[in-house]
């Protein structure tokens, strides 16, 4: 699955001191041609792993600067609290789907540092709904169900209006404090009807800062390839913090990814 992005800077009055950046996953937006030159050799995720300027062509092209910046004070924006999923909105597609994101879920926390988890606690929500608009309108003013804070909504600003052109099989919203340097909640709508694409895989798996990955090299249908999975083990490696800078990543990157690989053996 290929998915693009949009960046939003939403500088909250009510906090102040707190600068929101939501970006704005939707799918199918960036393609990666061919014929663009690379300095890489490999043809497939599984090459890519094994050739370190795969790895890193991956990482800074597409994950750590997904605004295209040239800028290596650009920063790394990571969770470091356990990530809490919980699925709302239609209960005949929303509760079912639970047991599916606990599956999908397993290797992912056989990487992160946190725990990735189903829990009503929630601050990673999956709404499940045909009526994306009017559900993002109701969650926005806490009126559709008090499990999601209204102020979340507030928070990451985007319109109504915004939200009404948007019609892809998911969108997601997350929220990646730059005051904090970690991402603190995420938001994720899911058309029912495109439920069987699974674009909630890629948006749980975005979320964790992982970004574009896929647009390289493809997923595997719906799941995750091998290099989504090695990308996440480098971003979660010890040496790497959030809040780092893209220069800081580079001075640490040679010994993560020696790491990595050594892990694999």
């Amino acid at each position: 699955m290929v998915n693009g992005f949009l960046s939003i800077l939403n500088n909250s009055a009510a906090l102040k001191l707190l600068l929101v950046v939501l970006v704005l996953f939707v799918n199918g937006a960036v393609q990666v041609s061919a014929e663009e030159p690379h300095p890489y050799k490999a043809t497939t995720a599984d090459e890519c792993i094994q050739e370190k300027e795969c790895v890193w062509y991956v990482l800074d092209k597409y994950t750590l600067r997904p605004n295209q910046t040239e800028m290596d004070d650009e920063k790394i924006i990571l969770w470091t609290r356990d990530v809490q999923i919980f699925t709302v909105g239609d209960e005949d597609a929303a509760i079912p789907l639970r047991a599916e994101i606990e599956e999908f879920l397993k290797p992912i926390n056989a990487i992160t540092p946190m725990d990735v988890r189903v829990d009503k606690t929630a601050n990673f929500f999956l709404v499940v709904t045909d009526d994306i608009v009017g559900s993002y309108r109701s969650y926005y003013f806490g009126l559709f169900d008090k499990l999601m804070p209204a102020s979340m909504m507030r928070e990451i600003g985007l319109t109504i209006d915004d939200m009404a052109k948007i019609e892809t099989p998911c969108v997601q919203l997350s929220n990646r404090n730059y005051v904090v340097n970690e991402y603190t909640s995420s938001v994720s709508f899911v058309r029912i009807k495109n439920l069987d694409q699974a674009c909630w895989k890629t948006d749980i798996y975005t979320t964790l800062g992982a970004r574009n990955v896929g647009d390289v090299f493809p997923q595997n249908g719906t799941n995750l390839n091998a290099l989504q999975y090695f990308i996440l083990e480098i971003l979660y490696h010890p040496k790497v913090k959030s809040g780092m800078t893209i220069g800081e990543f580079k001075s640490v990157f040679d010994d993560v990814y020696a790491d990595a690989i050594e892990e694999r053996k």
